[in-house]
Formats: structure tokens, C-alpha cells, sequence
């Protein structure tokens, strides 16, 4: 019983981080019958799955992980933040 419990939350894991990826994908995925997605997905509650599609929507990647998002997110800013470009003498 408790690998048929996994699998749901899995596939119910699944869902949400993919929100908009087809249910016959994830069924595939799983190695399942895409009712049987189906059936899980209908199970779901529709807060979490709004939820899911408002974040990917709202996600923001302007902080990727480079040297000046490094700077700024620590409120240093760049040298072109401050009006230096370099050309000055």
C-alpha cells in the first residue's frame, strides 16, 4: 500500500512542479494509464494547482545567479548602476 501512496504523491508532486505539461506526458513519464493521471488530477485541489501556474508565471529570473545579481542583491550595485562606464578619466 504505501508504494501506491508514494506513487500518488509523486505523480501529485509532478503535476504541480509541471503545471503545464499534458497529463498523457506524465502519464508516460510514470509509466501509467493517462485515467489514472486523470483521476489524480481531478482529485487535486484547484488552489494548488492555480497556485502552481500563478508561480510560474510570476517567476522572476532578472536575479540569475550572475557577478552584477550577485552585487545587487546585496545592494552594491555595479559600477553602470552609478553612471561609471569606464570612459572617464
Amino acid at each position: 500500500m504505501s508504494d501506491y501512496r508514494d506513487l500518488l504523491i509523486d505523480i501529485e508532486d509532478y503535476i504541480i512542479n509541471n503545471p503545464r505539461m499534458p497529463l498523457a506526458t506524465i502519464a508516460e513519464v510514470f509509466n501509467v494509464h493517462p485515467d489514472f493521471v486523470l483521476g489524480i488530477y481531478n482529485e487535486m485541489d484547484p488552489v494548488s494547482l492555480q497556485d502552481a501556474l500563478d508561480a510560474e508565471d510570476r517567476y522572476d529570473d532578472s536575479m540569475d545567479g550572475d557577478e552584477a545579481s550577485a552585487l545587487a542583491s546585496v545592494g552594491w550595485g555595479t559600477d553602470e548602476d552609478y553612471g561609471y562606464s569606464g570612459d572617464e578619466d
